[in-house]
């Protein structure tokens, strides 16, 4: 297997016994018969199982462009199309563009759709999630049914994939997978990208509709830190973190900021299908903005008397990473929202297109308005 030495914040793509083992026992369920009961579960498990950050695979010199996350993500866009569930069939894609009309790309029905046209739907998704889905204090808000569109999506590519790209019926894994020359009517790269995309976007929402948001924490005005004894213990981590939090962690951390400053600019799905299209050069976020929008301005860190009182994530994370180094920001191109990733650290901060969360190493996902105030609770819950 070809490896490329070049790539950012990269994990170790050779896998150990152990996790060799569970990565064909994920396989093999996902390859089980499908029910349409089912559908839901099946995709919790390739969203959470599969790592959409792994190398691009390789077969006889040849790079195919895909790994286990995209032939696993086909296979199961083809089960879903062969059951032609009812949510699909009476799916009016009408109806969503009702209610997200920068959607509309094509007047045909999705279950008529090519698969350029298909590529168009989504594409127009991931550029306009972050005013369809936001994550707002105490719940999150989305104008449509993001979960059904991904399925119904999914469920029409599974015609080309099944139909237009020969092996996918019968791949259990990448070792199996054969380059079919001009019988494969969709190239690799094409599939990968989408899948990417796909699999990105149902990771967040799947993120912001099961997150726990936690509530607010208040520095008592009459008591300082060390006096607050009868607070609970999250509050008495409030007021240390206020206390300490300063302007040196500020300057150290501007490099941190600028990084996730622009990884918040991007859109859910562009830095892996970056990653994807551009393995052996990969290195930097930047590289990515600057193919998005060559005439990028980089933001500028806030003050520090601004950021406490504005409590933006964007700019308070980094000085809370330097404060508490062990806890990792994972992105969407290393790891986010991976339960095998998740669970090597006891909390993860997780940024991806400008959606936050601090994940623990169940994958489960917390929120809240106040960053400060979030790692107070979860750093509270951790010592219990």
């Amino acid at each position: 297997m070809h490896q490329h030495q070049h790539y950012h914040m990269s994990k170790e793509t050779t896998l150990t016994t152990e996790q060799a083992i569970r990565v064909r026992q994920q396989l093999s369920h996902m390859y089980e018969p499908l029910l349409e009961h089912e559908i839901a579960l099946r995709l919790k498990t390739w969203l959470l199982s599969f790592d959409r950050a792994q190398n691009v695979e390789s077969k006889s010199g040849v790079l195919l462009g895909i790994n286990n996350m995209h032939v696993t993500g086909m296979h199961l866009c083809a089960q879903v199309h062969n059951l032609q569930p009812q949510a699909y069939t009476h799916f009016d894609v009408q109806q969503v563009y009702a209610k997200a009309p920068r959607l509309r790309v094509h007047p045909e029905r999705l279950q008529d759709m090519s698969w350029t046209q298909l590529q168009d739907v989504l594409t127009a998704l991931q550029l306009e999630l972050k005013d369809i889905l936001r994550q707002e204090s105490g719940h999150c808000h989305s104008q449509i049914d993001i979960g059904e569109l991904l399925v119904c999506i999914m469920c029409r590519a599974g015609f080309f994939f099944a139909n237009k790209w020969p092996s996918a019926g019968n791949v259990s894994d990448l070792a199996f997978a054969e380059v079919q020359g001009n019988a494969m009517h969709i190239e690799q790269n094409t599939a990968a990208q989408f899948l990417d995309c796909v699999h990105s976007i149902g990771s967040v929402a799947s993120m912001l509709v099961q997150q726990q948001h936690l509530p607010e924490l208040q520095l008592d005005s009459d008591t300082g830190p060390d006096t607050q004894t009868t607070l609970s213990a999250a509050q008495k981590i409030y007021g240390a973190i206020c206390t300490n939090i300063s302007e040196h962690h500020k300057e150290v951390t501007l490099d941190d900021f600028y990084e996730q400053s622009m990884v918040c600019d991007l859109y859910t799905g562009s830095i892996t299908q970056y990653k994807h299209r551009h393995q052996a050069v990969f290195h930097s976020i930047s590289q990515v903005v600057y193919f998005n929008w060559p005439a990028y301005a980089r933001k500028r860190q806030a003050g520090f008397d601004d950021m406490m009182q504005t409590r933006a994530y964007v700019n308070l994370v980094p000085l809370l990473r330097e404060m508490y180094p062990d806890i990792p920001l994972l992105y969407e191109h290393n790891g986010a929202l991976h339960a095998d990733t998740h669970a090597q650290y006891a909390l993860a901060w997780v940024c991806v297109a400008g959606y936050w969360a601090l994940v623990d190493a169940n994958t489960k996902a917390f929120h809240a308005k106040d960053p400060i105030a979030l790692l107070a609770h979860m750093l509270a819950r951790q010592a219990v």
